[in-house]
């Protein structure tokens, strides 16, 4: 079986400093082999932007077997 790559999203979890509020944040098209070093290093950009705490990022690959 072959696999294909189709494609790669992000959906980071950013706690706000003030609140202590959740929020997600998106994105998609990601590089077929992201690393994690630069999945954290984009939340840690992510931090600095927003004034919120990096927590967690989950990385979703969406691929396709074919015979």
């Amino acid at each position: 079986m072959k696999k294909t790559w189709l494609k790669t999203n992000v959906v980071y979890t950013m706690v706000n400093k003030e609140d202590g509020k959740e929020a997600k944040r998106s994105f998609a098209n990601l590089v077929e082999d992201v690393t994690e070093k630069q999945v954290a290093e984009f939340g840690s950009i992510l931090s600095v932007l927003s004034d919120a705490s990096y927590l967690s990022a989950v990385v979703d690959d969406k691929t396709q077997h074919m015979a």
